[in-house]
């Protein structure tokens, strides 16, 4: 019974303390401080996003022009027909065959 009588009296004292506290005023400007500082940070990311975005795009173009130098070198390859020897080839690769049956 002791123990419950004094966790009540703990209680109490911890409750009338806190009635004694003050209110804390901010500063002035506080909240346009903080909208500045969330706003910096979204100018940071969305220039950090378009610099990504602008690698992204340079590495696909990249990859476009080897495709596009590499297909026309199969093109111009000695002996070859423009077409047809690269759709032969593309069609043996990948196993293509007009006698391919699939039951």
């Amino acid at each position: 019974m002791k123990n419950a009588k004094e966790t009540e009296r703990l209680a109490e004292e911890t409750l009338n303390s806190l009635d004694n506290l003050q209110t804390i005023e901010p500063e002035p400007f506080l909240f346009t401080r903080i909208q500045s500082r969330i706003a910096r940070k979204n100018e940071a990311a969305i220039i950090q996003n378009r610099v990504s975005m602008y690698r992204l795009a340079a590495v696909l173009i990249c990859i476009l022009f080897i495709n596009i130098i590499s297909y026309q070198a199969a093109l111009k390859a000695p002996g070859s027909k423009p077409g047809s020897d690269v759709k032969a080839a593309f069609a043996n690769e990948y196993h293509l065959e007009d006698n391919f049956y699939a039951y």
